[in-house]
């Protein structure tokens, strides 16, 4: 494999007497071996496919990132007991995992993993998002027998896992969290309810053993989102001259989605939804986090596409920090020169993936950051 990608620094500038508060984290879907060989993938040679070619070069490309955080995709579960989590353990990490049944095949998830010399525990958890009350729904995840006890909210098993830290050189607390949003984008409305439901979580945990929101958040993930779609296709009108912003995306960058954003869960029914009210009333909101994205922060932009096969291309894969605690210092170059100017990620000439260079069908993405 490979190993071409490094950080490139900002224009910002970090005085030295802030350098123990640096710390480097990265997302990464690693493409669940049940995925790699369910058909979905025949751009690329069998061979390359099979996991005792990729998960070699998957560790070689975690340990020449070298990050202190790290929040992994499609980890399946028994790859995180019996490889990541004793790898990891011998370079001084320790992980969690929250799991998902999704297809057929084994359980695969999400997986958070911290530098032991550098972040203390002090509270850890999974949560599954149809476990998380939504304000505004007219249904109790304590009662699923009633209204709008179809709508796939409930039914599906994304979730996160999120680990409260104590920073060891500064003393300050960080909130990481790990996660990876529904896929399906015939339901931008679900991936907008998780991406909510994700900051509750994060908020309510603050809240609980901070007592307060002004916390440094981290979260890293497949958001299945994109930050901007440029021509309409059979699941986005995009305005003439202008971009969609996914609504799981606008959320979390700018804190709210409001009921006139074509992906809230007002403008979508199915059946199995007996009340056409379920959904009218529901704030969806980022519980007062106010988070973007560490590409956004250091180039004003994010970058054309995360992940590209044969079918698809753009940008599913972000770290969301909190606004107010972060400088960011560095971000990880992306392996491909960006168009000037470009309608369709797919016009961007590099991949498809995964190949001979790349395991998995998404790039990691990641930063250096400064706690301020």
């Amino acid at each position: 494999m490979s190993l071409l990608r490094h950080f490139v620094a900002t224009s910002v500038t970090v005085p030295a007497a802030t350098a123990s508060h640096r710390f480097r984290v990265i997302t990464y879907n690693i493409l669940a071996n049940k995925f790699a060989l369910g058909g979905h993938h025949s751009h690329c040679p069998s061979q390359h496919l099979s996991w005792t070619y990729r998960q070699p070069a998957i560790l070689a490309e975690l340990k020449h990132y070298d990050a202190d955080i790290l929040c992994l995709q499609e980890v399946e579960q028994a790859i995180f007991a019996d490889v990541l989590t004793p790898w990891m353990g011998e370079m001084g990490f320790a992980g969690h995992f929250y799991a998902r049944v999704q297809g057929r095949g084994a359980p695969e998830g999400a997986a958070l993993f911290y530098r032991l010399n550098k972040f203390e525990l002090i509270y850890s958890e999974a949560v599954r998002f149809s476990d998380v009350p939504l304000p505004g729904a007219s249904w109790s995840t304590e009662s699923r027998g009633g209204k709008g006890k179809d709508h796939p909210y409930l039914e599906l098993q994304e979730g996160a896992v999120l680990a409260l830290l104590r920073h060891t050189a500064s003393g300050r607390s960080v909130l990481a969290a790990a996660t990876h949003l529904h896929w399906d984008p015939q339901y931008p409305d679900v991936k907008a309810m998780q991406a909510a439901a994700l900051c509750s979580v994060v908020a309510d945990v603050l809240q609980t053993h901070c007592s307060s929101l002004d916390v440094a958040v981290v979260i890293g993930g497949d958001f299945n989102s994109l930050a901007e779609k440029r021509v309409s296709d059979d699941y986005d009108r995009v305005p003439e001259a202008g971009v969609h912003v996914s609504g799981s995306y606008q959320l979390m960058d700018s804190g709210s989605l409001p009921p006139e954003h074509l992906d809230h869960p007002r403008h979508h029914r199915r059946r199995g939804d007996d009340s056409p009210q379920f959904c009218e009333n529901l704030d969806l909101d980022s519980s007062g986090l106010q988070l973007h994205s560490t590409q956004m922060a250091a180039q004003g932009r994010e970058p054309v596409l995360t992940t590209k096969t044969a079918s698809f291309s753009g940008t599913l894969d972000y770290v969301f920090i909190s606004r107010q605690h972060f400088r960011v210092e560095a971000v990880l170059e992306m392996p491909y020169t960006e168009p000037a100017e470009w309608k369709s990620p797919m016009e961007v000439k590099w991949g498809p993936i995964p190949d001979s260079n790349w395991p998995s069908d998404h790039l990691a993405m990641g930063a250096d950051l400064v706690l301020l």
